[in-house]
């Protein structure tokens, strides 16, 4: 009885297998690279883009104007590239928080009680709370001088060597700092919560005379 005999036919080698796997380890570590390089790309571009809305706040004040006249005045400036929200705003005369134009004056300069025609002429503007754009300033307290209340502008501009700025402001990116008008730079915080005291404000202003016309 014969016996068929089966044969099976075997798939020759190409010899391609070396090549094969290095085109696909190549094709594997190209495409790590290009995430690697996506990832750095949107690195570079978060801080691109955080670093075109920085904000920096400076925090001044000055007794003259650009003619040389008795001009007094405090002041908060956006000297960045970006808005700053300010968060907290706080103005210390001799190491104490004060709540106003009003407070600091009658502590500095014994204005309680002065007769109407000795009121200092005072312009005041909020600070706490603003949405600043950059280079944008606020006189948040000018002080004209004039003659009737040259008492009070002179005891006011001794007084600016006892009074301590602070603010604390954030970026749009949620990033804050902590700037103090008797230390510079302004130090990066984690929130404003670690700037404490009694925030400034300008709801209570002493009476004013009109300017002369």
């Amino acid at each position: 009885m014969d016996v068929d005999v089966e044969t099976h036919a075997h798939h020759h080698k190409t010899g391609h297998s070396i090549i094969d796997l290095s085109v696909a380890l190549s094709a594997l570590v190209l495409s790590v690279v290009s995430v690697v390089i996506a990832i750095h790309h949107g690195h570079t571009m978060e801080k691109l883009v955080a670093a075109n809305s920085w904000p920096s706040i400076e925090l001044s004040e000055s007794n003259a104007d650009e003619q040389g006249h008795y001009d007094l005045r405090l002041r908060v400036a956006n000297v960045g590239i970006g808005p700053a929200r300010i968060e907290k705003f706080i103005v210390r005369y001799d190491g104490v928080a004060v709540g106003d134009a009003r407070d600091l004056l009658q502590r500095c300069c014994g204005t309680a009680g002065l007769p109407p025609e000795q009121q200092p002429l005072l312009t005041t503007s909020a600070v706490l709370g603003r949405v600043l754009p950059a280079r944008e300033t606020i006189d948040f307290l000018h002080f004209r001088y004039d003659e009737a209340s040259a008492d009070t502008w002179h005891r006011l501009d001794a007084a600016r060597s006892h009074l301590v700025m602070q603010v604390c402001y954030c970026s749009v990116f949620d990033e804050c700092w902590i700037g103090d008008s008797s230390t510079a730079p302004p130090k990066r915080a984690e929130s404003c919560d670690a700037l404490a005291g009694r925030d400034y404000g300008d709801g209570d202003v002493p009476a004013s005379r009109p300017a002369a016309p």
